[in-house]
């Protein structure tokens, strides 16, 4: 064959200026390998095998059907798209070593052979792109892959430039011979171990395996995810099968196979860890395996002989650290984040710098695959390699600057989640801060950064940041009353309530009385009661009377609730006499009110319509709108029990006009039910029917999932409800 200049000149010094000539070392078995000359520091050798149909016989493989399906379409000979493609690029999400991008590209190698799609054969290099013993490099490559194409020894120059022109000619010739053949690039850093080994055209396909986004012209690519749940289990009991077939602690114990596939996260490499290490201890459960694991430090635990996770994160994490430092600072703030995952805008207040330069390193930590896009804005970090990156020193990043960059990240969550809370709660025309233009932005925050607000709640309490913790519980409070979220309303109160006791009797007595109303949302009235009682004492303590006189009133609803209604009218009436004595006229309207409600209850309907009518007039004394809606819902209620119907009507329709002019849509929901109620209880059907349709729509709009539900059901026990009728004006 004759020697000719390669394809790309440049490419051919350069490869030439970087390794000299490349010596073979030897051939061991069939594996023929080849190194750079000494005097190059670090050069790795290359190893060529080829790929047989059998190679991956028993081997645990599973979740991956979607993805081994799209990397065969790639590499089908017969697949018109597929032809025009240079290859395709496996690479893992959140730069996951161990996530499976090897496993992937052997079993569709071998399946590839298996098919008989490339006749001049399917071959493997490993170019440990991430090892700390040195690369692989496209020089290195060719002459043991030109040996395993079958040219003889004396025909394969010795200058590496020239190989590659040789390694071209091969394949050209190959291509005219309808011999296509596929080269699997293991392990692969950086695009130049890759570019000089793809083929300029024909049937030929590469296959790259990478932690990194490579700039590989016209690739197809490919990001592997974790497995999800129940692949993670399957890969568990099969990997565990493996090393014994009659172990069934995987199917026997599913709870436990769960908490054990949630605690490796996932993770391919992880679980065959796990598995490897249930096998060796026949007496411990996947779920007490789980538990171990979990509180191991870092990922330490998950080791078994030569296998490791920190082992294998710790390539990606030195190789950041030499290659971009200011990442691995990035990456190692963005580990204080207690949430699943972070917004823009916190990776800023967390690297104390502007989103725009932040996201310029979130997008390069992205493209390096250590975390992932969740979202606009958002970024995903996995919990393990949190919990490996956590544990690791980044450069110029000491103990005092990663509690300065926590402190910034606690504020920022409770001064933002305080103005949500301000404008979720602001009455008509009360001024709010700028921080959210409307009700519905602050509702799409609060969303969106729930889980981690909740687990930020918690990490404060047990991290010892107690004002940070009560600060934040409280701000959370109606929104999570609002949304429904109670089993989160609990969770937020209890450690608000716990790292008050750090701070003051008056921040305990507050928490106490939003635990108590929490506890209350869940049906667990003696509890709520308890704390409520715990309020009330810390509060006297203080001297705070009109705390108590709120509190009274929040102990007399649980009573009322609880059947115990004339207790309720004594604590609403102790309630009354403190508002009265402090002055708070507001507040008193308030208990004149409740007071209202159980005396209706009792089936004192005179008296709660005169309590009703007490508070109504001082809530229009004080030129309190809502306040005034809220008096004639619950003095419509009262009237249509005295008989009053049309005048409870004409009660309702004042709330609804009210609630109109405050542009409110929580009080103009509340007044299209109570309306519906009314008219429903004087027969008009039709008429309460479209104001229920009304009020579920505003309802709805809020949020509150609740009433709309309550809705539903009114609706659906209205006799004869059709579906028209004249709304009232």
């Amino acid at each position: 064959m004759r020697k000719r200049k390669p394809r790309d000149q440049s490419t051919a010094n350069h490869a030439q200026n970087v390794t000299g000539n490349v010596v073979q070392a030897g051939r061991i078995g069939s594996v023929y390998v080849h190194h750079a000359p000494t005097q190059v520091a670090r050069a790795a050798a290359a190893v060529v095998t080829r790929v047989r149909p059998e190679a991956t016989a028993g081997e645990v493989f599973v979740g991956r059907s979607d993805e081994m399906e799209r990397v065969l379409s790639a590499l089908d000979p017969g697949d018109a798209v597929g032809a025009g493609a240079s290859g395709v690029v496996v690479s893992a999400v959140a730069g996951m070593g161990g996530v499976g991008k090897t496993a992937l590209a052997r079993h569709a190698a071998v399946e590839a052979a298996r098919r008989g799609w490339f006749a001049g054969g399917v071959f493997w290099v490993d170019l440990q792109g991430y090892s700390p013993d040195g690369q692989v490099s496209a020089t290195a490559v060719f002459g043991p892959l030109l040996r395993r194409l079958g040219m003889p020894d004396e025909r394969i120059p010795d200058d590496p430039g020239e190989q590659a022109a040789v390694y071209d000619e091969v394949l050209t010739e190959l291509a005219v011979r309808d011999r296509g053949v596929l080269v699997v690039l293991d392990n692969a850093s950086a695009a130049a171990q890759v570019r000089g080994l793809l083929p300029g055209a024909g049937p030929h396909r590469i296959v790259v395996t990478t932690r990194d986004t490579l700039d590989l012209p016209h690739a197809r690519r490919l990001s592997l995810d974790v497995l999800a749940l129940g692949a993670a289990v399957a890969l568990l009991e099969r990997a565990l099968h493996e090393q014994d077939p009659d172990d069934d602690r995987i199917g026997t114990d599913p709870p436990g196979a769960g908490k054990l596939a949630q605690a490796c996260g996932g993770l391919p490499l992880a679980l065959r860890i796990a598995a490897a290490l249930l096998a060796d201890e026949p007496h411990l459960g996947p779920g007490e395996l789980a538990e171990q694991l979990r509180q191991a430090p870092g990922v330490e635990g998950y080791a078994h002989g030569e296998q490791a996770l920190a082992a294998t994160f710790d390539l990606s994490w030195r190789r950041l650290v030499h290659l971009h430092p200011g990442w691995a600072r990035l990456l190692r703030l963005l580990c204080l984040d207690s949430g699943p995952d972070t917004s823009t805008e916190v990776a800023a207040a967390l690297a104390d710098q502007s989103t725009a330069h932040v996201r310029v390193g979130l997008r390069a930590l992205r493209h390096a695959h250590l975390i992932r896009v969740v979202g606009p804005e958002r970024w995903g970090l996995h919990d393990l390699i949190r919990a490996h990156t956590g544990t690791r020193h980044a450069p110029d990043l000491d103990h005092e600057q990663l509690r300065t960059a926590e402190m910034r990240l606690l504020d920022h969550y409770t001064t933002t989640t305080e103005h949500a809370n301000v404008h979720l709660q602001a009455l008509a025309g009360q001024s709010v801060p700028d921080r959210f233009a409307a009700r519905q932005e602050v509702l799409e925050w609060l969303d969106a950064e729930r889980a981690t607000l909740i687990a930020t709640v918690v990490h404060a309490a047990t991290a010892g940041y107690h004002a940070h913790a009560v600060r934040l519980g409280i701000a959370l409070g109606e929104y999570l009353r609002l949304r429904r979220y109670l089993t989160d309303l609990i969770t937020v109160a209890e450690h608000a309530h716990t790292s008050a006791a750090h701070l003051t009797p008056h921040r305990s007595a507050t928490t106490a009385n939003n635990l108590g109303a929490a506890l209350r949302q869940v049906q667990r009235f003696e509890e709520a009661i308890t704390f409520y009682e715990t309020a009330l004492r810390l509060l006297k303590e203080a001297g705070d009377r009109r705390g108590e006189a709120t509190t009274w009133n929040n102990l007399g609803t649980v009573l009322q609730e609880i059947g115990q209604l004339e207790e309720s009218v004594a604590a609403y009436g102790t309630a009354l006499d403190l508002m009265r004595k402090v002055g708070d006229r507001q507040g008193e309207a308030v208990a004149w009110t409740s007071m209202g409600v159980v005396l209706w209850r009792m089936g004192r309907s005179g008296e709660a319509v005169t309590a009703h009518e007490t508070a109504l007039g001082l809530f229009r004394q004080m030129g309190d709108l809502h306040g005034e809606a809220n008096a004639l819902g619950s003095l419509g209620v009262a009237l249509v029990e005295v008989g009053r119907l049309e005048e409870s009507v004409t009660a309702y329709q004042t709330a609804l006009g009210l609630s109109r002019e405050m542009g409110d849509p929580r009080y103009e929901a509340n007044a299209w039910g109570t309306l519906g109620l009314a008219l429903r209880k004087a027969g008009r059907f039709e008429e309460a029917g479209r104001c229920w349709e009304r009020a579920r729509d505003a309802f709805s709009a809020t949020g509150d999932t609740d009433n709309v539900d309550l809705v539903d059901s009114f609706l659906h026990d209205l006799p004869g409800h059709p579906d028209k009728g004249a709304l009232p004006e």
